[in-house]
């Protein structure tokens, strides 16, 4: 059984007015009891996505937007086999609203009990979604084709797959994911400003830069078409293999680490805070450098227009 609140203009809120658009209201709010749900999917058009943390023992969705939102622009929600799903009524045709990322008035806000650890895939075509608390989970897919991906808090997983096609994709917080991290943006930058550790990691941007400057464990590739890569690696490490072709790739290793290293570079400067020495007659500046007298790892850095720095951390 789920509680159900349908408002309309009476259950407008202040709070929900948003500078430069119409005022939004509280367009639903749908109680959905937690000891039946083992995962979570959520597919919207034109919505922002919001998870929260809770602290009651139930799911609690709300859609927010304007008051003239038809009845086919509401929200549905099932729970079949363990699954809750949430989306918009499948038949519904009607236009798209227009959305602004993080102010826009559209959006769909699902708070989360406390006791919940499954799955989640929240998947939306025009606007953001946002992990606003820290969540422990299992499987983890979060896509957008307009709109960022942004985590607030600390994300602790079984694995996690952060996708944008039009937006940047950012973490503020410390991402624990125990088998594979994927990070993909198609017009966008990835930016992990606090630590990730995974058991492999893939990160690549087909136009923007990335940044990893919280620390990046676990063994895997960083890829940008058309942007600079910095990343500051951390123990556990693997074998890593950054490629840029339009930009500069700056690696921080941590101190100590015994690693193989190998540089290639076709237009800039390859530095390095240890020796290095040329790889054969190789048309391109190749070079290649060991760390250690018993290496069990390959750090790799290529670059088809730019510089590659590789420091050790202070």
């Amino acid at each position: 059984m789920t509680a159900v609140t349908e408002l309309s203009w009476s259950g407008f809120n202040t709070r929900d007015i948003v500078s430069g658009h119409s005022p939004a209201v509280l367009l639903k709010e749908e109680t959905i009891p937690a000891a039946a749900v083992t995962s979570l999917t959520a597919v919207m058009s034109s919505e922002a996505i919001h998870l929260i943390a809770g602290t009651g023992p139930d799911f609690v969705v709300q859609q927010i937007g304007r008051q003239d939102t038809p009845q086919g622009g509401i929200f549905t929600a099932s729970v079949q086999d363990g699954r809750l799903s949430i989306a918009r009524d499948s038949g519904y045709r009607g236009t798209v609203g227009i959305f602004v990322f993080s102010t826009g008035p559209h959006r769909l806000v699902i708070e989360v009990p406390p006791s919940f650890t499954g799955d989640v895939s929240l998947q939306t075509s025009s606007g953001g979604i946002r992990l606003e608390s820290a969540f422990t989970l299992g499987q983890v897919d979060l896509r957008t084709s307009s709109g960022g991906v942004r985590l607030y808090h600390d994300l602790t997983a079984d694995s996690a797959a952060l996708s944008s096609t039009s937006g940047s994709v950012r973490s503020e917080g410390r991402l624990s994911i125990t088998s594979h991290l994927s990070i993909r943006s198609t017009s966008g930058g990835i930016r992990l400003n606090g630590r990730a550790d995974a058991g492999t990691f893939d990160l690549s941007t087909s136009s923007g830069g990335i940044r990893a400057g919280g620390g990046l464990s676990g063994s895997g590739r960083l890829k940008s078409a058309s942007g600079g890569i910095t990343a500051t690696l951390a123990l556990p490490l693997g074998n890593v293999d950054a490629e840029t072709s339009s930009g500069g790739v700056t690696l921080t290793v941590p101190r100590g680490h015994e690693f193989n290293f190998l540089g290639d570079t076709s237009s800039g400067s390859i530095r390095a805070d240890f020796e290095l020495h040329a790889r054969g007659n190789r048309p391109r500046n190749s070079v290649a450098g060991l760390v250690g007298s018993n290496p069990q790892t390959t750090i790799t850095a290529r670059a088809t227009s730019g510089g590659i720095r590789i420091q050790f951390n202070n």
